[in-house]
């Protein structure tokens, strides 16, 4: 069940589940520390400059595509 357990726990299970393939850990290591870090940038985005106008990151993405690009049909965004 997630939340359950600790990053350090998780990571160590992982590496355990993953042992003898022939994987890059360091890369795998930084691509999860990105997706987190994105992550948590666009919660904040969220909860702080967005809810001032109740916007979700979803709705400001289509709203900034939109305006980037004009015109443009709907099944486009």
């Amino acid at each position: 069940m997630p939340g359950q357990h600790t990053l350090d726990e998780t990571e160590s299970q992982v590496a355990t589940r993953l042992a003898g393939m022939d994987l890059d850990f360091e890369a795998m290591a930084v691509t999860a520390n990105l997706f987190r870090a994105a992550n948590a940038a666009r919660n904040h985005m969220e909860r702080t400059v967005l809810a001032k106008s109740n916007l979700t990151w979803t709705a400001f993405v289509v709203l900034w595509v939109a305006w980037i690009w004009e015109t443009a049909e709907t099944r486009e965004l």
